[in-house]
């Protein structure tokens, strides 16, 4: 049962992910090629940030979440015949 805070009004979600979560889902779908494409970070980047030889730094992160938001909002835009 929901408490009566919840039950009135619109709520979003918000999703936060660590890179190598992110990358260990993802990898299964998109391959390291694609990734790379997409977010214009080497390969090798991704696998050190997967298995957690290395983290990516503030900016990397803001680099790999903007280049998949432009990802999805072109997939979310296309419309097929």
């Amino acid at each position: 049962m929901l408490p009566d805070i919840l039950r009135h009004g619109t709520y979003e979600w918000e999703y936060h992910l660590y890179v190598p979560s992110f990358l260990e889902y993802y990898l299964s779908v998109f391959s390291k090629p694609v990734l790379e494409k997409i977010t214009e970070i080497n390969q090798k980047q991704f696998f050190h940030y997967s298995s957690g030889r290395s983290k990516p730094s503030k900016k990397t992160i803001e680099k790999i979440r903007n280049s998949i938001h432009h990802f999805a909002s072109e997939m979310y835009s296309m419309h097929f015949v």
